[in-house]
């Protein structure tokens, strides 16, 4: 497994970026509902949706990943620095929009197979 995104036939590709929720961000939902033991520290949070058919949602499947570690630092980027890192996944039996509630702000960008539009930029006509 991989810190990278990817689907069956990966027809669209891209981008995603979020900021933490000033308050009850992923972190502090793993601590308040004890699902984030002391001395760990979280490094990724995993969204995947998929199966969808005639335009219904699946549940999402939403997964925080975090280390064994006593503090930021020092000891996370030891771990980091690991090749595999080891991380311990957390399923988290959240609502899509709950998730998205953890954050201040989340973006996500798809471009086409192919386009080679990653970073490039657009005007609006």
């Amino acid at each position: 497994m991989s810190f990278k995104a990817g689907v069956q036939y990966g027809d669209f590709k891209g981008t995603a970026a979020a900021d933490r929720a000033d308050k009850d961000d992923v972190s502090d939902y793993l601590r308040s509902n004890g699902l984030i033991q002391s001395g760990e520290f979280l490094i990724a949070v995993e969204l995947w949706v998929g199966e969808n058919h005639a335009g219904k949602v699946a549940q999402p499947s939403i997964r925080a990943l975090v280390v064994d570690a006593p503090d930021h630092d020092g000891a996370v980027r030891e771990v980091l620095n690991q090749n595999p890192v080891p991380v311990r996944a957390i399923n988290l039996p959240i609502a899509l929009d709950q998730f998205l509630g953890l954050f201040k702000r989340f973006a996500v960008t798809l471009t086409i197979r192919g386009g080679d539009l990653d970073g490039k930029e657009y005007r609006e006509v």
